[in-house]
């Protein structure tokens, strides 16, 4: 049944792929051409395929493959015969009979590099790995100034270091091997000759050793192992060491410098960086919010900074850059070009501002610290000015604190208590929609409205004659010092006295108006002519009992208002009365020695 049942779906199966029928279209068309198929199937009288003649043609086929000087095709035939038949089928005669009798031509047409059409492509399990997926994974493509230094030569850059020393080894030895004269050998003068030459690699075995002793060390702990190794080196004062490492920590902050520089210049950084202490918000934030919340300073769980311990007290500077770098974009603020930027940048390497002597006071951590420090302000400096520029000039800043410094700290008392007074009467009142949001705002703008026209034309009025009086004021202070001059002049000659000629007065007045100056102009003479014979001591000691007066009659007033009003305020003028009347008590009386 399994055997009829698998013979009549391939029947089936046939019939619709021959004669283009299926049985939804033509059902009693596609039955008859079925029955028909399974019984000429079925009752056939064809012998079966002779599996040797099948053999002797094929091995014939490669006996002229080979006779036509075609090797290749003969040997590749031979080898899928000798494989076919290690999987035995009882229908593989057949099979290789019905491509024979479907072949044209073989020995003529067939073609070797045909061959290649059958194989089938492995399927990689992986992608392939390319060069812009690792540049993309390690930041290079984001990292422009990767490839403007590049030695294409074939040789490594430690190779150098390597040959220098073995060059210097190599000289020490040829003292020895090439002896032209009997020379006296001593340990110790070959150790101090090697010394120098071994120390700086010492030096840096160690760092390398305590790199690896870490248990769980940061991806820049090797910077500042160098970084210790090479303010050791220069307080110890040898100075060979201290240049080597010197020259080593500078060749491995470039490269850590780089994200630094990215962040400071274009305010990005590097995907899927975590060495870096700058993290960024996987969530959008809204405008507003992007200075405070869309960048973060990556911490350790100890709460520490995740950057080197010598860049601590800069990252704050670097972290506002970057930020400020970010604001300007959002503002659409161009910042200057790259190359202006780079020509102003002072370099990072160890020169001769380095290279100080051993004997120098100041440390190698201060030194890295002012040239560092002069980096960054390079970066700094632009994008500070940039956004203080655009915040002030372009956005208004100025007018928003002047407006906050209105609201929020009431430099105008007078408008400050117009809006005060209207809320705390109405919560006086125990007026429940107090803080309503539109009466606040209503009584805000009555209290913070904008000034009159008017009442500034009014006030420029009034400051107008305010100047011409403080002019009027001081022509009459230099005519008064004009009149005591003369009058000092006059009394050395009674006889000769004569009054001064008054200046001449640019409107007409009359004789009562004139006598009336005259004599007001006498009046202040004779003050002056009194205070002449005055000293400094004596103005100060008249001054200070004029002060004690008039403090003793405000006590006086103050002590009245307290016994007349019956409220609370009345302690508090009487309290205000007494403190003054100490002040009173407690100084003695002005005399000259307390004024010199």
């Amino acid at each position: 049944m399994a055997y009829a049942a698998q013979l009549g779906a391939l029947t089936e199966e046939l019939v619709e792929v021959v004669v283009s029928i299926s049985p939804q279209s033509d059902p009693k068309r596609f039955d008859i051409l079925k029955e028909s198929t399974l019984r000429k199937i079925r009752h056939h009288s064809f012998l079966r395929t002779n599996q040797f003649l099948v053999t002797n043609e094929l091995d014939g086929l490669e006996e002229r493959f080979r006779v036509l000087n075609r090797d290749g095709l003969a040997g590749e035939l031979r080898g899928r015969l000798d494989a076919l038949a290690q999987l035995p089928n009882k229908w593989t005669p057949d099979i290789l009979h019905f491509l024979l009798q479907l072949s044209d031509q073989p020995v003529q047409n067939s073609k070797l590099r045909d061959l290649e059409l059958l194989r089938t492509l492995d399927e990689e399990s992986e992608p392939p790995l390319k060069w812009d997926d690792i540049a993309k994974e390690e930041g290079w493509d984001q990292d422009q100034d990767l490839w403007q230094s590049v030695d294409f030569a074939d040789d490594s850059s430690d190779e150098k270091h390597i040959l220098a020393f073995d060059a210097e080894l190599s000289n020490l030895e040829a003292q020895f091997v090439d002896i032209e004269e009997d020379v006296l050998v001593s340990l110790i003068k070959i150790l101090n000759e090697v010394k120098p030459h071994l120390q700086p690699l010492s030096s840096l075995s160690d760092i390398i050793q305590g790199l690896n002793q870490a248990k769980y060390p940061h991806p820049f702990h090797y910077l500042e192992l160098l970084f210790n190794a090479t303010n050791i080196a220069h307080v110890e004062g040898d100075e060979i060491t201290y240049k080597f490492l010197g020259a080593v920590f500078f060749e491995c902050f470039r490269v850590y410098v780089r994200p630094i520089r990215l962040w400071m210049e274009s305010g990005e950084l590097i995907e899927g960086d975590k060495t870096f202490f700058i993290s960024k918000s996987t969530t959008q934030v809204r405008t507003s919010q992007v200075w405070k919340h869309q960048f973060k300073l990556r911490k350790t769980t100890n709460g520490t900074l995740h950057a080197p311990r010598f860049l601590h007290p800069a990252t704050n500077k670097i972290f506002t850059t970057g930020k400020s770098i970010v604001v300007l974009k959002r503002m659409g603020r161009q910042m200057i070009t790259k190359s202006r930027t780079q020509l102003q940048e002072p370099p990072l390497e160890f020169d001769e501002a380095f290279a100080c002597g051993p004997g120098a006071l100041t440390t190698f951590s201060k030194i890295f610290n002012t040239a560092f420090g002069n980096w960054m302000q390079s970066k700094h400096h632009a994008a500070s000015s940039t956004l203080r520029q655009a915040l002030f000039e372009s956005y208004g800043l100025w007018s928003v604190l002047d407006d906050l410094q209105h609201i929020y700290l009431m430099c105008n008392g007078a408008q400050s208590d117009t809006f005060a007074s209207a809320i705390f009467s109405n919560i006086d009142i125990l007026n429940s929609q107090w803080h309503d949001r539109f009466t606040v705002t209503e009584v805000a703008r009555e209290a913070y409205a904008t000034v009159d026209a008017n009442r500034i034309s009014c006030i420029l009025d009034v400051l107008d004659l305010t100047i011409r009086l403080e002019d009027a004021r001081h022509a009459e202070s230099e005519r008064a010092e004009e009149m005591n001059e003369i009058s000092r002049l006059s009394m050395t000659a009674a006889s000769m006295t004569a009054s001064p000629k008054r200046p001449r007065r640019g409107r007409y007045i009359q004789p009562s108006e004139e006598e009336d100056e005259t004599f007001l102009a006498e009046q202040d003479t004779s003050v002056l002519l009194q205070d002449v014979d005055k000293n400094y001591a004596e103005l100060l000691a008249e001054i200070g009992a004029d002060f004690d007066r008039l403090l003793k009659f405000m006590c006086g007033g103050l002590r009245g208002v307290a016994r007349a009003s019956s409220n609370a305020a009345a302690t508090k003028w009487d309290t205000l009365a007494e403190m003054l009347e100490t002040g009173i008590q407690e100084r003695q009386v002005f005399s000259t020695q307390s004024y010199i």
